[in-house]
Parts: C-alpha cells; sequence; structure tokens
C-alpha cells in the first residue's frame, strides 16, 4: 500500500502544454507544405528492425497511408540530426523500390519422411519454418536458417546410415510461420483425429544459431526424452565454451509449460505434444534476429553438429521407444496462449 496525491495542474502549465502542442503542428504543417520526398526516423539502437504491421490480415491496401518513412540506425540518425542543427546541407538517396500487394498468397510446407518398418502410421516430427523476412541485409540465419539446416542434415544423416526405425520419421520445413503459424496450422487442419493421435511428439527448431540444449516437458514425459537425449551427452565438446554442448529436460509439472510463439504451439493446440527447443551458448538472439545483422557468419559450426546429431537421435530413439511419447489429457501448460500463436508470431 502507498498514498496517493493529487495535484491540479497550474493554469500557466495547461497553458504551456497548449502552446507546445499548437507549435508542433505549427511546424509539422510547414513542412508539410513543402510538399517533402518523405521522413526520416530511428530505431533507437544500432539494429534495423524488418516485420510486419499490426493487425495486417485485416487491413486493406487502402488502409495503408502513402508517405514514406524510413527506418535507419539510431548512429545514422543521430549524424542526420546533427549536420541539419548545425545548417549543414546534404542529400540522402533511399533505394525504396517499395510494393504493397493484396493477397492471398499461397504457402508451402516441405515435408519427407523415413517410413517406419512396423508402425508407419505413427509418426514423430522434426521441423523448423522455412520462411524468413527479407530485411536489408538480412540473410535469415537466426531466423530460421539454422533451424532449416538442422532438420535437413537430421535427415542426412539417418537416410546416410541406412536408418530402418520402427515408426515414421517425418522431416517439416515450415511456411509461413512469420505471418502467424500458418504452414503448420494448415498441415494440422488437413489432419484426421487419428492421424493427430498418432504423432508421438513435434519438435522445432527455431531459437537462433545456439545449440539444442534441452526442452521443458510434462513431468511424465521426462523419463521417455531423457533417455532419447541420453546419446548426446558427454559427446560434444565446446573448447571456445570449455564445457560439453549437453541436453537437459526440463520437467515443468502437470503439463508443458511452453510459450506460444513459433510452430510447437499449433501441435500443442491440438493436443499433440509439441516442443520448442531450448537453444543454450554464446550467440546473442536478439543481435540477429530480424535484422540487418542475421547474416550467415552468425552461424556456429559446432552448434549446428550437435543440434542435428541430436534431432536425428532424438528421433531414432523415439521411434523405436516401446510406446508413443506419454500423454495425460491437455499437454499445454497455457492453452488459452496458443490460441495467440498467430498473433505473438505477427507481433514478432
Amino acid at each position: 500500500e502507498f498514498p496517493l496525491e493529487f495535484a491540479r495542474a497550474t493554469q500557466e502549465a495547461v497553458a504551456k502544454e497548449q502552446d507546445e502542442q499548437e507549435t508542433h503542428r505549427e511546424i509539422l504543417a510547414r513542412v508539410l507544405s513543402e510538399n517533402p520526398h518523405g521522413f526520416i526516423s530511428s530505431s533507437k539502437d544500432e539494429r534495423v528492425w524488418t516485420t510486419s504491421s499490426n493487425n495486417w490480415r485485416e487491413r486493406k491496401l487502402g488502409d495503408y497511408p502513402q508517405d514514406v518513412e524510413v527506418n535507419v540506425r539510431e548512429s545514422d540518425y543521430d549524424y542526420l540530426a546533427a549536420r541539419t542543427m548545425e545548417g549543414v546541407e546534404f542529400t540522402v538517396e533511399f533505394d525504396l523500390n517499395n510494393k504493397l500487394t493484396a493477397g492471398p498468397f499461397p504457402v508451402y510446407n516441405v515435408i519427407a519422411e523415413i517410413p517406419g518398418k512396423e508402425k508407419p502410421e505413427e509418426v514423430i516430427i522434426i521441423s523448423a519454418h522455412i520462411d524468413s523476412w527479407d530485411g536489408p541485409g538480412s540473410m535469415g540465419t537466426t531466423d530460421n536458417g539454422t533451424g532449416t539446416s538442422v532438420t535437413i542434415e537430421a535427415a542426412r544423416i539417418l537416410a546416410a546410415v541406412g536408418a530402418k526405425p520402427k515408426r515414421t520419421i517425418r522431416f517439416a520445413l515450415w511456411g509461413g510461420e512469420e505471418q502467424g503459424l500458418l504452414g503448420s496450422k494448415g498441415y494440422i487442419e488437413s489432419l484426421s483425429e487419428e492421424e493427430l493421435a498418432n504423432i508421438s511428439a513435434a519438435f522445432v527448431d527455431d531459437g537462433g544459431t545456439n545449440y539444442q540444449g534441452g526442452i521443458p516437458a510434462a513431468d511424465f514425459m521426462v523419463e521417455y526424452l531423457a533417455a532419447a537425449t541420453a546419446p548426446i551427452n558427454g559427446v560434444f565438446y565446446s573448447e571456445t565454451d570449455g564445457q560439453h554442448l549437453d541436453v537437459n529436460i526440463r520437467p515443468t509439472g502437470e503439463k508443458i509449460d511452453t510459450h506460444s510463439g513459433s510452430d510447437h504451439a499449433a501441435f500443442n493446440r491440438a493436443g499433440v505434444p509439441g516442443f520448442f527447443w531450448d537453444e543454450v551458448g554464446r550467440a546473442e538472439y536478439g543481435y540477429g534476429w530480424h535484422t540487418q545483422n542475421d547474416t550467415l557468419d552468425l552461424a556456429i559450426e559446432e552448434y549446428l553438429m550437435q543440434s542435428a546429431t541430436n534431432a536425428a537421435i532424438v528421433a531414432y530413439n523415439l521411434a523405436n521407444a516401446p510406446d508413443l511419447l506419454p500423454r495425460e489429457g491437455e499437454v499445454f501448460e497455457r492453452e488459452e496462449a496458443a490460441e495467440d500463436a498467430a498473433e505473438a508470431s505477427d507481433q514478432q
């Protein structure tokens, strides 16, 4: 508890605020009267973000303003602002070949599998999303080139050793994740209740350029998942990190306590155990995510090797386990959060 104190604004303060607002309007009116080519704003740090506008599904093309606004790094903006205040005349040139086109647009999933020899109808899914934001300078490495590479390499490993699992191992690269988990949701909607019941688990690698360091799991799933990941522990050692790149299965109580910002949430919403790999390591996710910094040099080879090998081994062990991964009732801790999965991904 704390006391509240209320104060009435003085006439002088109100008048000053009104004068400032009127001054701002007058300045903006004078700027607009010069018919400017556009506006330059600051990103507030050294990253230039690329993402979608809010509520873009509901907006029509005519709802978008026609004024041009260019967002630049804070250091670039500070330089431009300082030179302007000094009265320096200069020219700023931008390549703005931007186009808005009305949808809908098709998005596609890429799916391959190793058929099960004994129970082909039962499935383990290893996946990532294949789409990324095509921002200035971005190559989509963090989100989600590394996850895509890990999925493909896990498939290559199992194919190279001639794996013959009892259950089917399915590899999926989801499309339209950045627009609201569209690919994974569409895939799930295409399945029958029986097909959904036969999915043992779906794993998603979408956490950046670190290694697969663990997953959250309901308590009754921990034993199965710990056994499936055990062969990785103590094998991969990072000289740079000074430690083994092990996998930690984190018990989270009666249900899986996870978030709703990637394709695993679409499976959880359908009652299928969906797992988002904990990415552990020295990479800083926010440095590259949705920015101009998301280039190939952010990928860390030893982490990719651990992740691809772990994904392959987990899939193979679960495909040969005595039974499907245990599930008891609802598998997702925050079911209501899954309802907001598309919105959460959109807001990213």
